[in-house]
């Protein structure tokens, strides 16, 4: 299969397509608003399409090209899909979750977080939640309350900028929503570790862990070639970097990167702020307001939009409520 041969044409793009977005992400608000605005379109308008595959993995018919106790096989989705969701909740138990709190970031449909936390079973532990996409977010609600399961939080924000305070949760983990983030790996890493208080546990697609044939792919997309070095960099404690033992996609191979955070800080309340400043945020019915920045934040069916291309610049908002 081509897309899984070392294509140095393809990969020229994609180096090149990063430093065009590195470009345009120095470009003011008013230029790369529509490149931004253009990405997400077609992001969100695809929102459904995970509680869809959530729903075909309970199907007993649905076979795949997938990953059991690592050996490639083709198989039933259910059987992958749900093996590999209880060898990570038992990867998230030996850490302990008794009175604790888990975010997943870039959570899509929550069609990973919710039926982890039903497997981990701990009453005590409080599930958080963020993602890019307002109608994911959305699509997610409801995929929760149709399990029972009861959310502390969820709000649409960007991995770079996220409204929570340093050292705010127990673990946070990401499931497959790294890879296109190509020259940002040490700026969302960099993020995710500030607002963790413990355990950080990437479960991505591996490049030095991978075959040839996922290599090729993923150098010729610049997808995650940069991100354990990037976790190294943190400078914190990884205890585990291996290939997880199920996946449902054999070009796709996930491997889990485990970082403890090294760090004498107290854990910090949960609370919501400014995802540029990080401080305090007034908030009403309608909007979560910054004072420094002047940025006000729409509340869309009870999801906070702390995206900056989605905020509104009010700087008077206070003296009008």
């Amino acid at each position: 299969m081509d897309k899984y041969k070392f294509n140095f044409v393809n990969a020229l793009k994609n180096i090149f397509r990063i430093k065009i977005r590195k470009v345009i992400s120095n470009l003011p608000e008013s230029l790369r608003s529509f490149e931004y605005s253009s990405a997400i379109r077609k992001y969100d308008k695809r929102a459904g399409s995970y509680v869809e595959t959530y729903k075909d993995s309970l199907e007993e018919n649905v076979k795949i090209d997938g990953i059991i106790d690592r050996i490639p096989k083709n198989v039933f989705l259910k059987e992958a899909y749900h093996k590999h969701l209880n060898w990570l909740s038992s990867e998230i138990k030996k850490n302990g979750t008794s009175n604790s709190s888990i975010l997943e970031v870039g959570a899509g449909e929550l069609t990973t977080l919710i039926p982890l936390t039903k497997l981990i079973n701990d009453n005590s532990l409080n599930i958080h939640a963020s993602e890019l996409s307002w109608s994911r977010c959305r699509v997610g609600i409801d995929f929760a309350k149709s399990q029972g399961v009861e959310l502390s939080s969820i709000t649409s924000a960007s991995i770079l900028a996220l409204p929570y305070p340093d050292n705010c949760f127990d673990i946070v983990y990401t499931h497959c929503c790294l890879e296109e983030l190509g020259g940002y790996e040490e700026d969302a890493l960099k993020e995710l570790i500030r607002i963790t208080n413990r355990d950080l546990i990437l479960i991505e697609a591996s490049y030095e862990l991978a075959s040839k044939k996922q290599k090729a792919k993923l150098f010729n997309r610049r997808w995650n070639i940069n991100l354990f070095s990037a976790a190294k960099d943190l400078g914190h404690r990884i205890i585990k970097h291996e290939l997880t033992p199920f996946c449902i996609d054999q070009g796709h191979h996930t491997s889990i990167i485990h970082i403890k955070k090294l760090t004498d800080a107290a854990k910090a309340s949960y609370k919501l702020v400014c995802p540029e400043t990080k401080k305090d945020l007034y908030k009403d019915e309608r909007f979560y307001f910054c004072k420094t920045t002047g940025i006000a934040y729409p509340i869309l069916q009870g999801v906070p939009i702390f995206l900056k291309n989605n905020g509104i610049v009010a700087s008077k908002y206070l003296d009008f409520t």
